[in-house]
């Protein structure tokens, strides 16, 4: 079995919350990633650090078909 392919998606979603009567702005970030092998068999999962876009990109990187 190989890998066909890979996608990974950044994903950013505002949170707006209240301490002690305080308005919070905030963001949760980040990277969905989904693997595909030349059998069909697929693969997914979360990886859950700040920066979402440098995630993605290793995760193209590193295991993106040759």
């Amino acid at each position: 079995m190989k890998i066909a392919h890979v996608r990974a998606d950044a994903i950013n979603a505002p949170v707006d919350f209240r301490i002690a009567g305080v308005r919070r702005e905030s963001q949760r970030a980040a990277c969905r990633f989904g693997i595909g092998t030349d059998s069909g068999g697929p693969g997914h999962g979360p990886a859950w650090i700040a920066v979402e876009e440098a995630i993605g990109a290793i995760v193209a990187g590193i295991a993106a078909p040759a």
